[in-house]
């Protein structure tokens, strides 16, 4: 089988980045050295914005580890911005958490300097949600926006580092920020206990005005506070996949493996104990092929899981579609992996070639190969109208059997339908 991985895309991080090359980026910069993009507020403008910050925090149920208090290096309870929602009448019915933000109180705390952190604001618009699937799909990881607001001069968290790699981009105002190279090459997690902060010179001491980004790699300590006016600030996580990831895979294949089952040897001779370690190291030989890396990328494109979008009540009750054909169809996914079939059909006395297997969010499945070329322009992330699916589709196929087949991506979550009204 010839395995592709799909889709690379870099067209969210380049609009981040602009006017940095993104090629210079991923050539030159990830992973090595931090990176200072000056931009402007109409870029800013484009991504979030002061009203759809209050929208999230009129609209959504929100609470501890979503919502969080940052000061000096401190995390407050928060448990003080909430009361009794004014809407119940301040009643709790049938275990119903029916508490709403106390905005007073949460006024009073970013006037004393305290700053507000909401993770995951991807999920609550759809901007948003479409930049880190976009970063999602460049990284193969799931990459989520937080959103960090304050207005003293207080800093919210001390000098710190992140397990991950991280985009900042400045929406309002403006943040002072002190940025340190790596004192552990390429820590993790449960590095950050053992590293004493850097005492030296700031690598980069600088501010963030509205527009610009900042990019961190792993490792980097860094301390933003704010100048005296109000920020507010989007940090885009990139949880990258390292070398452990590929060998935390490779121990997982391992267990199918009955050499790799067995007890060690430990009180048999010496000559047997040899003779265990070297099948052991040949079946990790085995296992490692040609190319583990861009086997464990390509396995890691098909597991990657969706972004929900719902199609209700069509995709209970009306096959997912709608009536008319005028529609577009859009992959859900962050990535998926196809392996294409080798082979040769001369002498084995069967018409029909085998399927190629498709993975996309962690489901795999066979597909008939006629309808690969369809498949392959849906997985591009791209929407895709059904008058160019048909395009693509043998006359063998026909409109009813394309609009199943799409029918049961709707079904299975894993595509969205968008109807001329809906389109962008």
């Amino acid at each position: 089988m010839e395995r592709t991985a799909y889709p690379t895309d870099t067209a969210e991080l380049a609009k981040l980045l602009s006017p940095y090359s993104v090629d210079s980026f991923l050539g030159q910069v990830q992973s090595r050295v931090m990176l200072h993009v000056p931009g402007d507020a109409t870029k800013a403008s484009s991504y979030f914005s002061w009203n759809e910050l209050n929208h999230i925090l009129a609209k959504h149920r929100l609470g501890p580890p979503r919502l969080r208090l940052a000061a000096d290096g401190l995390l407050p309870d928060v448990s003080r911005l909430f009361h009794p929602s004014a809407a119940s009448g301040g009643l709790v019915r049938r275990g119903l958490d029916a508490s709403a933000l106390d905005l007073e109180v949460l006024y009073e705390r970013l006037r004393d300097g305290t700053t507000l952190v909401l993770d995951a604001v991807d999920e609550a618009t759809t901007i948003l949600t479409g930049v880190c699937a976009g970063l999602s799909r460049c990284f193969l990881t799931h990459a989520q926006a937080n959103a960090y607001i304050s207005f003293g001069e207080t800093a919210g968290f001390g000098l710190h580092w992140d397990d991950h790699d991280v985009i900042v981009l400045q929406i309002a105002g403006r943040k002072a920020w002190r940025v340190f190279e790596p004192t552990l090459d390429r820590p993790l997690a449960h590095d950050q206990h053992s590293e004493r902060p850097p005492t030296g010179t700031p690598f980069w001491n600088g501010e963030l005005c509205a527009g610009d980004t900042l990019y961190l790699p792993r490792g980097w300590w860094h301390a933003p506070r704010g100048v005296g006016e109000r920020s507010l600030h989007l940090t885009f996580t990139l949880p990258l996949p390292t070398g452990l990831d590929v060998l935390d895979w490779l121990l997982q294949r391992a267990a199918q493996s009955a050499i790799a089952r067995q007890d060690l040897p430990s009180r048999a001779p010496v000559e047997d104990r040899l003779a265990f370690a070297r099948a052991l190291k040949s079946e990790f030989n085995h296992l490692w092929g040609e190319n583990a890396i861009d086997a464990y990328l390509d396995y890691r494109a098909g597991r990657l899981g969706c972004r929900p979008s719902p199609r209700l009540p069509e995709a209970v009750g009306d096959g997912g579609l709608p009536e008319s054909d005028n529609f577009d169809a859009r992959y859900n996914g962050i990535a998926a992996t196809i392996a294409r079939p080798i082979f040769d059909m001369a002498g084995t006395g069967n018409d029909e070639p085998p399927p190629a297997r498709i993975t996309l969010a962690g489901r795999e499945c066979a597909v008939d190969l006629r309808l690969l070329p369809a498949m392959e322009r849906l997985l591009s992330g791209e929407p895709v109208s059904f008058a160019e699916f048909r395009a693509l589709t043998p006359d063998t196929v026909g409109r009813d059997g394309l609009r199943a087949l799409l029918g049961g991506l709707v079904a299975a979550g894993l595509i969205d339908i968008l109807p001329e009204s809906r389109r962008a």
